[in-house]
């Protein structure tokens, strides 16, 4: 007769052995707080950082939660209460830490450290591992473990990445953390959101009905109308975008000519937009800095480990994860692109704040596992739901 595996006993050890991974993480993420504020730092000139570093905080929480909100948003845009919250997170790690910039950085690398924490506990064990390793990408550890509004973008990411997980394998419905952090995102970069709300729809509405992935192709090409219905304002603000680099104060593109050239280019350049926002350096400028040469090695490594990922599993991969994978992927990347096309660092450290859903979106959603784990958490709320007809029945 053959013993039933000791179930908790080994999700006892998976426990034991992810709270190791975590602590190695917080320790590997903090070796970069230190990196950033003693090598990069001296290399290169990051003013937001330093501004974030001190007490100058524009405004009070009690402020910024009563009249000062509605007045930022009113008055001075989203952008600049995105900066004055990020200030004001400044001001307190500045009081908190004795003004110790390394010591400053770190408490903001926490921040995308928790979101981290909760992401990859929502995964399922499979992608789990191999998310893992993503996350620990050097330049993403990097924009996310100093002063730093990505710091702040990826906490948000991470949480509102993991919720959309946790409706396949849980149920999960929507609190107060995930409202919170849309929120935010939305103050921070409201783009973003139009990924999570196909990625979230997706799964609403698929539940009701039982050709999925029909369902969700329909609903990408649907997704596509708004970029007809809206090609004006679209191409409009990428030009804006680029023009943002090419002439304001402080912000010096290191491509001379412009990638948004004629009308529409902002979706007829979408191949080479995606590769430029997404790899960073091009392969001519590899020569001009070390700086670009080891960004460039790591970016290649990252497009080759992501396309072996989804090619190893491609005939396992269900239609509906699929096709949800890549919308999710499009719509993180293309609201993107534009902030990453004409200045190679600007879109590595753009991409910090966004790549996290890339990654989910490639791979756990494009998984098998998460589909079946979908799957059987449907089926036993299904003969739940039959139980407790069943148990009414006689009252009937």
């Amino acid at each position: 007769m053959v013993a039933a595996p000791n179930i908790q006993s080994t999700e006892t050890r998976s426990s034991v052995t992810w709270g190791v991974f975590f602590l190695f993480l917080y320790i590997y993420r903090a070796m970069y707080s230190v990196l950033g504020e003693v090598v990069v730092m001296r290399f290169t000139s990051i003013g937001d950082t330093r501004s974030y570093q001190s007490d100058s905080s524009p405004m009070s929480l009690l402020d910024m939660m009563t009249g000062g909100l509605a007045e930022a948003v009113g008055n001075l845009g989203v952008f600049q209460l995105s900066t004055n919250i990020t200030d004001w997170i400044g001001s307190q790690f500045y009081w908190m830490f004795f003004g110790s910039p390394i010591l400053i950085n770190n408490g903001y690398q926490t921040i995308t450290f928790v979101g981290l924490v909760y992401l990859l506990m929502s995964v399922p064990p499979g992608p789990r591992k191999f998310l893992a390793v993503l996350l620990m990408l050097p330049s993403f550890s990097l924009w996310t473990s100093i002063a730093s509004k990505e710091s702040i973008v990826s906490f948000c990411v991470a949480i509102i990445s993991g919720y959309l997980v946790r409706q396949y394998t849980r149920g999960t419905k929507l609190n107060l953390i995930h409202i919170s952090s849309m929120f935010l995102l939305y103050i921070f970069k409201p783009h973003y959101l139009i990924a999570v709300a196909y990625a979230w729809s997706a799964q609403t509405f698929s539940v009701y009905v039982k050709q999925k992935a029909l369902l969700a192709y329909l609903g990408l090409l649907l997704s596509f109308t708004g970029l007809f219905l809206f090609r004006e304002k679209i191409d409009d603000l990428a030009f804006k975008v680029q023009w943002s680099f090419e002439v304001v104060a402080n912000v010096r593109s290191t491509r001379l000519e412009a990638f948004f050239v004629d009308k529409y280019d902002v979706f007829s350049k979408i191949p080479e937009g995606f590769f430029r926002a997404f790899v960073g350096p091009t392969l001519g400028e590899v020569a001009t800095s070390p700086l670009h040469l080891v960004t460039f090695i790591e970016s290649m490594i990252l497009v080759v480990a992501l396309f072996l990922a989804v090619f190893r599993r491609f005939g396992e991969i269900p239609i509906y994860n699929f096709v949800v994978g890549i919308g999710v992927s499009f719509w993180i990347m293309f609201p993107n692109y534009p902030f990453g096309v004409m200045n190679a660092g600007s879109a590595i450290r753009y991409r910090s704040g966004w790549i996290i859903l890339l990654f989910v979106a490639i791979t756990v959603l494009m998984s098998r596992e998460l589909f079946l784990s979908w799957r059987a958490q449907q089926l036993s709320r299904r003969q739940r739901g039959g139980k407790n007809r069943m148990m009414q029945a006689p009252a009937e």
